[in-house]
């Protein structure tokens, strides 16, 4: 909930009719999901502009309308202030440049009052995974007054919403930053002024744009330079030390390093140790795979212990029964087959580690090369040497001595370069559910992961 207050003290508004009663709002920016009483941001872009839902918003009972403000919207906004005469018609510069100022805004009210931990995550890979640990481990501890960034809205949209969900009973608050150009994890710094944060990695991800994973690096350490200047060099910071690049960082008094070139973590079964002052802190738990998944539960796990120390038996309490969430690195179980899915995101690295994480589980449980099947599909956003990786992890496929495999999507003939022509390639998942259900008979153990655009999870709602 946001103050009056804030919403009316923004240099970007240029008209307003009828002055809002309430003092506190919830803020909408989707038509589906606004609740009588909330302020509904119109937001615009190239396509689309909520400004012609007006009538409909208005149906639903919205309490504030922000919309982009001109002077052909003028007389339409003034008879409706007339007719609707409890409703507010904020007319502002940008609706989009107005969500973002009055996140920043609310989120530095917050800070006088009881908000003590912005936690920002971002990385190459496993932020979302990260976040939901962190999620779950700290619930534990603060129960109502911990808010936490919903599914993946991590860009210059869901970010401020996000921020935007604070509230004054919380004491901390964990946003998840993503990025694909130059500048952007500053900016969304710049709004949520975050005190503490993660990086997961730095991966060959959005090289469309980033380049190089130097620039990646560039470009995520944005939040560690944030947080090291609002804190003046004291934030707590998680770095994973067996990253090459993260590992360039420079290390302040609460910069945590943990990985094996530290010797302060060694990988279990079913979980991970960790050692932590000289003290050793077993952590387990059935639902991950792989161990770029245990290195997300180490990282998180010692952000909630840095953070509050006193709380450390609820806190590893709390490790065994996460549980990742739909689409993400999850195994699921039908019939006699046994699938992992993970059709969230896909780059190069997070697609290098899942095999690895999957190929160690089937070799523990002795499962034949020949029972089992790899389902990839397009790894998006790679640029100029998209093919040439695409090519790279079919031949990782193949290196692993995969036997059967199914590549989808615009890259899928170069998946089948690297790996071999004995694999099978679909244009898109439509083309590949014709045959699926064949498929499916013949193998026991499935590796299904691509990009979301791919939509491979359309595979699961076939029986």
């Amino acid at each position: 909930m946001i103050c009056t207050e804030i919403i009316l003290s923004s240099k970007l508004i240029k008209k307003i009719f009828n002055q809002p009663v309430k003092p506190f709002f919830e803020i909408s920016t989707d038509t589906r999901t606004m609740q009588a009483g909330d302020v509904f941001i119109a937001l615009a872009g190239e396509s689309f502009d909520a400004f012609n839902f007006i009538d409909d918003v208005i149906c639903k009972g919205c309490a504030i309308f922000v919309y982009n403000f001109d002077e052909s919207r003028a007389s339409k906004t003034e008879l409706l202030s007339i007719k609707h005469p409890n409703i507010t018609f904020l007319g502002v510069t940008d609706t989009l440049q107005f969500l973002q100022e009055i996140s920043k805004n609310h989120v530095q009210d917050l800070k006088k009052k009881q908000l003590k931990h912005v936690i920002g995550i971002t990385g190459s890979n496993g932020k979302t995974t990260t976040k939901n640990i962190l999620n779950h481990l700290l619930n534990a501890v603060l129960g109502e007054k911990l808010t936490c960034t919903k599914g993946n809205l991590n860009n210059h949209i869901g970010v401020p919403l996000t921020l935007l969900k604070i509230s004054e009973n919380h004491v901390t608050s964990i946003v998840e930053m993503g990025s694909n150009h130059p500048g952007e994890i500053d900016f969304l710094c710049s709004l949520a002024n975050p005190t503490a944060g993660i990086i997961t990695n730095i991966g060959k991800a959005h090289l469309e744009f980033l380049y190089s994973q130097e620039g990646v690096l560039q470009e995520k350490r944005c939040l560690f330079d944030r947080v090291m200047k609002n804190t003046q060099n004291d934030g707590v910071f998680i770095i994973n030390s067996d990253d090459k690049f993260l590992n360039t960082l420079p290390v302040y008094k609460n910069v945590v390093l943990i990985g094996k070139t530290r010797k302060n973590i060694f990988f279990l079964k079913n979980g991970v140790e960790i050692i932590s002052q000289n003290e050793k802190i077993s952590l387990h738990n059935n639902e991950l795979t792989g161990i770029h998944n245990f290195y997300n539960l180490a990282v998180a796990f010692m952000m909630a212990l840095m953070l509050f120390p006193d709380e450390k038996s609820k806190l590893i309490n709390a490790v065994s029964s996460f549980k990742p969430s739909s689409n993400r690195s999850v195994w699921i179980k039908e019939e006699n087959k046994l699938i992992f899915m993970d059709a969230y995101n896909a780059n190069p690295s997070s697609m290098q580690a899942a095999l690895e994480g999957f190929i160690d589980k089937c070799s523990k449980e002795k499962v034949l090369k020949e029972n089992i099947c790899f389902v990839l599909g397009d790894m998006n956003e790679l640029g100029a040497i998209g093919p040439a990786l695409h090519e790279e992890i079919g031949g990782l496929i193949k290196k692993m001595q995969g036997k059967n495999a199914i590549f989808v999507g615009r890259f899928a003939k170069n998946y089948q370069k690297g790996f071999g022509e004995s694999s099978q390639i679909y244009q898109d998942v439509n083309e590949l559910l014709k045959d699926w259900k064949k498929i499916k008979k013949k193998y026991e153990y499935f590796f299904i992961k691509g990009s979301r655009s791919l939509q491979l999870e359309l595979l699961m709602d076939i029986t």
